[in-house]
């Protein structure tokens, strides 16, 4: 087995995550990183997923450059300036996360395109997050008795529903359903409409959990109410042992896909 075909990372005892190859994937090309910063304001929590484009050339490599430097221009921009903006944090840290993407070598006329991988990172100092995303992987916040998505896909599917060209249901029977429209790498790299990030600031309940996640976990469980349901079975065991659990969950399911799941009790 490869060491990266399986990971599991608790920085806290309220933080973790584990990344998993699945059952299909030859390689995982998915990768995450995990900090904590401690400022005089507070500690301030890291979390990024990252999922490689299975239909570019090194999409591994894409996944863990693009963790690693988001998660490393973070650390470094909350230890200068913890009193900075953080949405503009956010915003900087994924674009230099979309330089290392494009940064990385390949092999040019092939018929796989450039590195490629989607993104979403998270800062959260006490109940405040500040999320960004690129692509498809998400961000959710479950409590006791209650849930939301907090990210929005840059996916073919709500382009052509927010453009009023097809309904919800016609749109995700199309052979185009799981197709997105933005990423980091790519043909187009300095492209802003290929490579922005959406970014939001929000307030998560008292004793909430948030979840970071691939594709490769949210496809088995499209719906909030199945993902909340599996969060809330695992109320009483601790964040290591929920993300275990919900990557065991889309290897029981088909493991298709590689999965990456991070959980944080706030």
């Amino acid at each position: 087995m490869c060491q990266r075909d399986h990971i599991e990372i608790e920085p806290e005892n309220v933080f973790a995550g584990v990344t998993d190859r699945g059952l299909r994937h030859k390689e995982n090309q998915d990768d995450m990183a995990l900090a904590v910063v401690k400022t005089a304001s507070g500690s301030h929590y890291i979390a990024v997923v990252c999922d490689g484009v299975s239909g570019s050339e090194r999409a591994a490599s894409a996944s863990a450059a693009a963790a690693e430097t988001a998660c490393e221009a973070l650390v470094r921009g909350l230890t200068d300036a913890p009193d900075q903006d953080i949405k503009t944090l956010v915003t900087a840290a994924i674009a230099e996360a979309n330089v290392a993407v494009c940064s990385l070598t390949y092999t040019h006329g092939t018929a796989k395109e450039p590195p490629e991988t989607t993104i979403v990172a998270a800062v959260v100092t006490g109940c405040t997050a500040v999320i960004g995303w690129v692509g498809d992987s998400r961000a959710y916040w479950f409590t006791a008795d209650d849930a939301a998505i907090l990210t929005r896909d840059h996916s073919w599917v709500n382009d052509v529903v927010d453009a009023g060209l097809m309904s919800e249901t016609l749109a995700l029977k199309s052979r185009m359903a799981r197709a997105i429209v933005r990423c980091l790498g790519g043909e187009k790299p300095d492209s802003k409409e290929h490579t922005e990030a959406s970014v939001i600031r929000c307030n998560l309940p008292e004793g909430a959990r948030l979840l970071l996640c691939s594709d490769g976990l949210w496809c088995y469980a499209s719906t909030l109410e199945t993902l909340e349901n599996l969060v809330r079975a695992g109320s009483g065991d601790s964040p290591l042992a929920v993300a275990q659990h919900l990557v065991q969950f889309a290897i029981g399911r088909g493991g298709r896909d590689n999965i990456t799941a991070i959980i944080l009790e706030i």
